[in-house]
């Protein structure tokens, strides 16, 4: 029997080689303190899937109405032509929206990303690497930037979020977009559309959804704060913006500058194949069973990393079982 502690001590020293390989997924320090996906997931666009949580295809659609906004002080080149004025003008895009885990040092209970583009265009086929932003009509996030593996994190909120439990696995979520009330200049949500213009040629308009400012500029819009509202369980979701906007053709002010109120709207289904599970909830914050490249595949399949564990299991078992028969034998 004194051969029987060196033995098992033996087979258990053979766990940290055999677990190198999984380990290694890990042992990038944003891996274990942040909330990246493992890179080695075929078929996986990470830039736009890179994060634990859930995912959303559908459409979002904004819907802006536009009014004089001008004041005596204006220019007249200023003001929106007879074409558009009390209009509403409609443009709508596919989407993924991500409802995520936030950054560690995140105050929001979640992450929050609004991805549209044009439709036709299938970005998880035709991209494997960073999608130009610059063509994106617009990108809603609730922090200055993606997260990105390797690149410097800002985990400084863009919008206020809560989310309050309001069913079996459902969620609220409201939020403001975060300004500085004394500024005379904030940021404002870029965003970028074709449409006919006044001379009824299409034309590239380019703006924002504005933060109220000090200054006196669009005075009569009355700008508000953007405000966000919506509702995601592990079926569906759904997301809407209000607030105001300003475009013009960049390349042609004689067009006039279109402004008024502006909705976003996206609706969507679970990706299934790209979300993670939901747990069951405990309280108002949404939490995420890291399971997309850990314990399964784009495919549904077992990942390469569970099926490595759960064979390690049966050989350091059979390996434990083995030590103790010898140990019965001596």
């Amino acid at each position: 029997m004194r051969y029987w502690l060196p033995k098992i001590i033996l087979a258990a020293s053979l766990l940290p080689v055999a677990l190198a390989d999984r380990d290694k997924l890990f042992e990038n320090k944003d891996y274990r303190d942040e909330n990246f996906r493992p890179d080695n997931i075929t078929g996986l666009q990470t830039w736009l899937y890179g994060w634990r949580g859930s995912y959303y295809n559908g459409t979002v659609t904004m819907r802006m109405k536009v009014v004089d906004w001008t004041t005596e002080d204006d220019s007249e080149d200023d003001k929106p032509c007879d074409t558009f004025l009390d209009k509403t003008l409609e443009v709508s895009y596919e989407a993924v929206l991500a409802i995520t885990k936030p950054l560690s040092e995140d105050e929001n209970p979640v992450m929050l990303v609004l991805t549209p583009w044009q439709r036709g265009m299938n970005l998880t086929v035709d991209h494997n690497s960073d999608y130009p932003w610059s063509n994106l009509p617009f990108r809603i996030l609730s922090v200055p930037s993606p997260p990105k593996m390797g690149y410097e994190m800002n985990a400084k909120r863009t919008w206020n979020l809560t989310t309050r439990l309001v069913g079996d696995s459902a969620y609220s979520l409201a939020g403001a977009y975060r300004f500085d009330p004394e500024s005379i200049t904030n940021p404002d949500i870029g965003i970028k559309f074709n449409h006919s213009s006044c001379s009824f040629k299409e034309e590239l308009y380019a703006g924002g959804i504005l933060a109220p400012t000090k200054s006196n500029h669009l005075e009569k819009l009355h700008v508000q704060t953007p405000q966000l509202r919506g509702r995601f369980d592990n079926s569906s979701a759904s997301l809407s913006i209000d607030g105001f906007f300003q475009v013009n053709p960049p390349h042609d002010r004689t067009e006039g500058i279109i402004a008024g109120p502006i909705t976003v709207d996206f609706l969507g289904s679970i990706d299934m194949a790209r979300s993670d599970d939901m747990l069951e909830p405990v309280n108002d914050t949404p939490v995420w069973n890291q399971t997309l490249g850990l314990t399964r595949d784009l495919n549904g399949e077992i990942s390469s990393a569970a099926r490595m564990m759960v064979g390690l299991s049966a050989v350091f078992g059979s390996t434990i079982v083995g030590v103790l028969a010898y140990s019965v034998l001596i």
